[in-house]
C-alpha cells in the first residue's frame, strides 16, 4: 500500500520457521536484501545470531529494531528475550566496527594527472563560495562521508497495555535510562466500545421460564446481570431474574428429609445403603438444578445471532478443542434454524488456531481481512498484531487471565472509528463469576500490570553467555557493557567448570574427567560379563 501511494520501492519479507529456502537466501543476499524483515526472537536465537556472518550486510546497516507487543516479553520468557536483545546489540556493534575498518583501510583513489595546487586567488575563492569544487576535493568529501560512523540503532517498543513502558524497555534492551523516552500520545482512530458481561442463566430458571414465560421477575424482585439477544430486533435486553440460594442448606435439608422418612435403627445394611444412595441422588439433582447453562452453548448462540444480523465477529477461546466445539455448535444452530436462509451463514464461520498448516492459516487470514468471513473462532493466536478494521464484535469465552490480555482481545474490533461490541461469557469458576458480578472492581478500576524481567538471572545468563561465546569470543571487560559487570564472576565460574575456556588455554580442562577412560572401562566390564 505504501509503495502504491508513494511510488517507492520498499521490500518486506517474513523470516520465521515457515519461511521457504528461497526467502531465507534472499535475506542472506549481499545485494538484494529487503528493507524490512519481520521475524521473532526464536529466529534471532536459532538462525540469525549463530549465522550472523551470512546476515552481515543487513546487520551492519540496521537502523531500527521494533519490539511489537512488548508487554508479552515478561517473566522467564521475557528474560530470555532481553538477553537475546543484548546479544543482538553486541553482534550489530561488531559488524559496524568491521564495516568502518574496511572503509577506513580502503585505498585512496589516485588521480590520473596530479598537478600541484595553484595559489589561491579571488576566482578560486569565489568558486568555493558558490559551491563549485575541484575533482580531488569532491572525491575527498565522498570518502569522508562514506567512512562516517552510521547512526546508532534505535530500539522501539510498542504496547498499549503496560504500566511501566520506560523501565521495561530499559530492561529488555540493556540501554541506559537516559537513552529511553516514552511516547504516550494515542492518535489511533477508535469508536465507542460497549462491554457486556454475560452470565449464563441457571437451569432451574430456564425451566420456570418455559412455563411462566421469558421476562418474568422473581419473587424478591432481584434481577440478573446477563442479557438475551432478541431475535426480532437484534437488541440485548436484561431478562433473566435470579435469587440467592445456599446449596449447603438445600442439600442438608434433603439429606435430613430422606433420613427421616423411615427410622434407620433396626434396618438391615441393604436398606441403609438404599437411603444413603437416595440422599446422594437428591443432593446431586439439587446441585444440577441450580447449575448454570453451558457457556459453550451460550457463546455459540451469541456468535450465530451476531453473524446472522451482519456483525463481523471474532470469538476467543482458551483451548483448541473448545474452538472446534463452539464452531460445530454454531454451525448446528444455523442449520437447525427455522429460517432457511440461515444455512448460507455456515461457510462464513471458520476457526483459526496455530495447529493449522501454513496455507490454511494464510487462506483464513485473507478471507478475514477481505471481509469474506462473517465470524472466526480463534485461540490467542489472533490476540496480538492483527489489525482488522472491519470487525464489529468480539466474544470472550471465559476471562483470559489478565486485564491486558482482555483489552488486547477486545481491541481486535472497533478500529477506524467504528463502534464495537465486546461480550464476555463467564464460566462457573470463582474467578469468572467475580469478574462477571464486579466488572468495575475486577477490570475497569485496575491499572495494567507491570512487565518484569530479570536479565541478571544466573541460570539463564549462563546459557546465553555460551551462545554469545559461540557467536564471537567474549571479553569480560568490554562485553560487560552489554551483559553487566557481574559477567566476570559468571565467566570465571563457567571456566572453572569446564564449560568455557580462554583462547590461550588447552581445549580440555585438566580437572575434567577423561571420557575415554570411562568408555573403555565400561566396554571391558561388559565384555567380561558376557
Amino acid at each position: 500500500k505504501i509503495n502504491r501511494e508513494t511510488g517507492s520501492k520498499i521490500s518486506c519479507l517474513t523470516l520465521d520457521g515457515d519461511s521457504p529456502a528461497d526467502v531465507r537466501q534472499q535475506c542472506e543476499d549481499k545485494e538484494g536484501y529487503p528493507n524490512i524483515i519481520l521475524t521473532n526472537p526464536d529466529m534471532l536465537h536459532v538462525s540469525i545470531l549463530p549465522r550472523h556472518q551470512a546476515y552481515s550486510r543487513i546487520l551492519e546497516r540496521l537502523r531500527y529494531v521494533v519490539l511489537d507487543e512488548a508487554h508479552m516479553y515478561r517473566g522467564c520468557f521475557g528474560t530470555h528475550v532481553a538477553l537475546v536483545m543484548r546479544r543482538l546489540r553486541r553482534i550489530i556493534d561488531i559488524h559496524r566496527a568491521s564495516r568502518l575498518l574496511r572503509e577506513s583501510s580502503a585505498p585512496k583513489p589516485k588521480l590520473n594527472n596530479p598537478k600541484p595546487n595553484p595559489k589561491p586567488n579571488a576566482a578560486m575563492s569565489q568558486s568555493r563560495i558558490t559551491g563549485a569544487s575541484t575533482n580531488s576535493e569532491e572525491m575527498e568529501r565522498k570518502r569522508h562521508t562514506s567512512s562516517k560512523e552510521p547512526p546508532p540503532v534505535q530500539f522501539i517498543g510498542c504496547s498499549a497495555t503496560i504500566a511501566n513502558p520506560k523501565r521495561h524497555l530499559e530492561d529488555l534492551t540493556g540501554l541506559p535510562p537516559s537513552a529511553c523516552c516514552v511516547v504516550d500520545n494515542d492518535g489511533s482512530p477508535s469508536g465507542e466500545k460497549t462491554f457486556i458481561f454475560w452470565n449464563p442463566p441457571l437451569k432451574q430458571q430456564q425451566q420456570k421460564q418455559k412455563t411462566a414465560g421469558i421476562g418474568g421477575s422473581s419473587a424478591n424482585g432481584s434481577s440478573c446481570g446477563c442479557g438475551v439477544v432478541d431475535s426480532h430486533n437484534g437488541t440485548i435486553d436484561s431478562a433473566l431474574p435470579t435469587r440467592e440460594i445456599d446449596l449447603d442448606k438445600e442439600s442438608a435439608a434433603a439429606s435430613a428429609s430422606d433420613s427421616g422418612a423411615a427410622p434407620v435403627a433396626g434396618l438391615d445394611i441393604l436398606a441403609r445403603r438404599q437411603l444413603e444412595r437416595a440422599a446422594r441422588a437428591r443432593r446431586l439433582s439439587l446441585r444440577r438444578s441450580y447449575s448454570r447453562r453451558s457457556p459453550h452453548m451460550e457463546t455459540s448462540m451469541l456468535m450465530a445471532q451476531l453473524v446472522r444480523f451482519g456483525f463481523k465477529t471474532i470469538t476467543f477461546c482458551k483451548v483448541r478443542k473448545v474452538c472446534e466445539l463452539v464452531l460445530q455448535r454454531a454451525h448446528d444452530m444455523l442449520k437447525k434454524s427455522e429460517r432457511r436462509q440461515d444455512v448460507n451463514f455456515v461457510p462464513k464461520i471458520k476457526s483459526y488456531r496455530a495447529g493449522y498448516r501454513l496455507h490454511q492459516r494464510r487462506r483464513i487470514e485473507r478471507e478475514l481481512f477481505g471481509g469474506k468471513l462473517g465470524g472466526v473462532v480463534a485461540t490467542s493466536a489472533l490476540e496480538l498484531g492483527i489489525d482488522v478494521g472491519s470487525l464489529d464484535a468480539s466474544l470472550h469465552l471465559g476471562f483470559p487471565g489478565s486485564v491486558s490480555s482482555f483489552f488486547q482481545q477486545a481491541g481486535r474490533c472497533g478500529r477506524k472509528s467504528v463502534d464495537s461490541l465486546t461480550i464476555m461469557v463467564g464460566y462457573s469458576s470463582p474467578l469468572d463469576q467475580f469478574v462477571i458480578t464486579h466488572p468495575d472492581e475486577a477490570i475497569f478500576s485496575l491499572n495494567f500490570p507491570r512487565a518484569l524481567v530479570d536479565p541478571e538471572n544466573v541460570f539463564i545468563l549462563r546459557k546465553h553467555l555460551l551462545c554469545a561465546a559461540y557467536e564471537d569470543a567474549i571479553d569480560a571487560e568490554k562485553d560487560s557493557f552489554y551483559f553487566g559487570t557481574h559477567i566476570a564472576r559468571v565467566l570465571k565460574e563457567m571456566t572453572h567448570r569446564g564449560w568455557m575456556r580462554t583462547l590461550d588455554a588447552p581445549k580440555l580442562n585438566p580437572n575434567r574427567p577423561k571420557l575415554q577412560s570411562k568408555t573403555s572401562s565400561s566396554l571391558s566390564s561388559s565384555s567380561s560379563s558376557s
